[in-house]
């Protein structure tokens, strides 16, 4: 898709890359623009292999998780004074032991950049508060963001003129409801009103959920659908997959790729 002259209240368009995404918000008046990103798959993503799954189609990272699930229903693991969900105890060791990277090395610097144009907000449906080991989601989430060199989570004393508890530090935690109508609630609670609103993430119903909710009110409207993680994803290893979760079903912790492989080379008759 090229370059194009934006009209239409609302539109969704493809991004294969940051430079695509960049000619897209290079159209739009800064100071009346926000521009939102999903953080998962679109700023980083796990450096695992069957944890970098991105879009909606059928995937070997679901057909484990939901292997947990049902296995271990009804099960409960102690954790201090508490008692949690064996699955969810499990499934916080790999959100909380996998490490992320970037989707692209160019993504960095164009959000910074981005910053100091517009007003940058990042937008997930991740949680915020405790989930198994993780004691409190959206600072893992914001540690993850600073680690990687993202400045727009500084500060948003100035972006809000009430309280929005699902907004902290400029990144918007929707606890897994729908984008849309979280999105609503955020835009009452902004100092300004701004005439267009820019939306990057990698799942296109995300999207649409926004479109849908942006149709009666008087601003423009782009989604940008980013696929640059599924474009380039590389074939998995099936069997290292396989090893990740038998071990975290039997042992409780999660192992990066390269402990599994390391584990499969000195053993190479045990991949199962």
């Amino acid at each position: 898709i090229g370059l194009f002259a934006f009209k239409a209240n609302a539109q969704i368009v493809q991004a294969p890359s940051v430079n695509d995404i960049k000619t897209y918000t290079s159209q739009f008046d800064g100071k009346d623009t926000i521009v939102l990103f999903d953080l998962d798959y679109v700023l980083f993503a796990p450096q695992d292999r069957v944890l970098r799954y991105a879009g909606e189609e059928n995937n070997y990272r679901s057909k484990h998780f939901q292997a947990i699930l049902k296995d271990f229903q009804g099960k409960e693991i102690a954790l201090g004074k508490d008692k949690v969900p064996m699955a969810e105890y499990l499934i916080s060791q790999v959100l909380f032991t996998s490490k992320v990277e970037l989707v692209s090395p160019g993504m960095l610097n164009f959000v910074n950049e981005l910053d100091k144009k517009m007003t940058v907000v990042g937008f997930t449906a991740n949680g915020s508060g405790k989930y198994g080991i993780v004691q409190n989601e959206a600072e893992l989430h914001l540690s993850r963001l600073k680690s990687l060199g993202y400045h727009f989570i500084k500060d948003n004393g100035r972006l809000l003129k009430g309280d929005f508890p699902e907004c902290i530090s400029r990144v918007i935690f929707t606890n897994k409801k729908d984008k849309g109508k979280v999105l609503l609630g955020f835009l009452e609670k902004l100092n300004k009103n701004y005439e267009n609103i820019v939306f990057v993430d990698d799942r296109l119903k995300n999207l649409i959920s926004v479109q849908n909710t942006l149709k009666d009110l008087k601003i423009n409207y782009l989604g940008i659908h980013y696929t640059e993680l599924k474009d380039k994803n590389e074939v998995l290893n099936q069997d290292i997959a396989d090893k990740q979760f038998k071990v975290l079903a039997r042992k409780h912790i999660w192992l990066s790729d390269k402990e599994v492989e390391a584990m499969l080379n000195v053993n190479p008759d045990q991949k199962s």
